[in-house]
């Protein structure tokens, strides 16, 4: 009767452990963004700020060092909240034609 006590109660520990890793979901992390603006963009990275958004999408606004490229800092948008691979850089670089005239 003791073992059966017990065979269950571990049933039922391990079916609600499983219960709780199917739950969990991944989402994307600030390390993500900063590694998608070092290898994509001149923004050196100062901080990531996340921003609401709407629907299954994430928003994040990154301050760069840098502000030649990216004055106003960089936006980045993740069409899926769970795949870093679905992330994009939204705000496009600053040009300066009026340098190239001067030429």
């Amino acid at each position: 009767m003791r073992r059966r006590a017990l065979l269950a109660g571990g049933l039922l520990a391990v079916s609600c452990g499983l219960l709780a890793v199917s739950v969990a979901r991944a989402e994307i992390h600030d390390y993500q963004i900063l590694r998608l603006l070092s290898y994509r963009t001149d923004c050196q990275p100062l901080r990531v700020e996340a921003r609401p958004a709407a629907g299954g999408t994430r928003r994040f606004f990154v301050a760069c060092d840098n502000e030649v490229s990216y004055p106003d800092g960089a936006e980045v948008v993740c069409d899926d909240r769970d795949d870093e691979n679905a992330c994009r850089v939204v705000t496009a670089p600053a040009r300066f034609d009026a340098l190239r005239l001067m030429r």
